[in-house]
């Protein structure tokens, strides 16, 4: 009876579960003794403690970017997109003259599509639409206000999404960095002085940003259309932020 395959098979099975449980009741022991000495053990979770701080710096921005449309509107698709294109063309050359490099010119959108009139309920063609959209960066910002209404004297009918921005932010938010990271220490410190614990390394931390500025919207007449001058556009200043999140080890 003991030395059927079964029996050798059950036995086996027992041995393997006596075996995990004499270890773990060893490892459980084990931890008691490096407890009752001050002692961590290997397995144990390291007590934490996270903080959020946040470091601002303030920047003038040095690039500006804006949207140049021109929107054709007829009833040959051949003919409006001639018409779009010689408007577009010299809305181009003129940026180009002006000193924006063709690099900084970049067709965003061109979207022809058709139009039309319903009539007691009915559909009729009444010709096509042609949007196309040059994306323009400004590197002098003295002159942003310039381009933007000769952009629009050379034929332009939409202009929007007009920001100012800090083209290479890296500096400004390593000096937003260095502040979060400061005030995450002394908030830890502080915390750990409270809790009558002591403070450790760093276990992790992450970063976010919110340095976007909002688009700046211009309706047409707001470019000197009919010789009032060049848009009055001003970059003004932005703050840069740094959000961090610390964890920190206490004892």
């Amino acid at each position: 009876m003991f030395n059927t395959p079964q029996f050798q098979q059950l036995a086996r099975i027992i041995g393997v579960v006596l075996i995990a449980l004499f270890g773990l009741m060893a490892l459980n022991s084990l931890g008691d003794v490096l407890a009752k000495w001050g002692v961590a053990s290997s397995y144990d979770e390291p007590r934490t403690i996270t903080i959020s701080a946040q470091g601002r710096t303030t920047v003038t921005p040095d690039t500006a970017r804006f949207n140049a449309s021109v929107v054709t509107r007829g009833i040959e698709p051949k003919d409006v997109s001639a018409k779009n294109t010689e408007a577009m063309n010299a809305v181009v050359n003129f940026l180009k003259d002006s000193g924006v490099s063709a690099d900084d010119i970049k067709t965003v959108n061109y979207n022809l599509y058709p139009q039309y009139d319903y009539v007691e309920g009915r559909q009729i063609p009444a010709g096509y639409v042609l949007e196309q959209t040059a994306q323009v960066t400004v590197r002098d910002l003295t002159k942003t206000g310039e381009l933007v209404s000769g952009a629009v004297e050379k034929g332009a009918n939409q202009v929007s999404s007009i920001q100012f921005f800090v083209d290479d932010p890296d500096e400004f938010k390593a000096l937003a960095r260095a502040e979060a990271f400061g005030e995450a220490r002394e908030k830890a410190r502080a915390m750990a002085k409270e809790a009558g614990v002591r403070l450790g390394g760093v276990i992790s931390f992450s970063e976010s940003s919110g340095d976007v500025p909002p688009p700046i919207y211009y309706e047409r007449a707001a470019f000197g259309i009919g010789g009032g001058g060049a848009a009055p556009l001003e970059p003004g200043s932005q703050e840069l932020t740094v959000i961090i999140t610390v964890t920190y080890e206490i004892h």
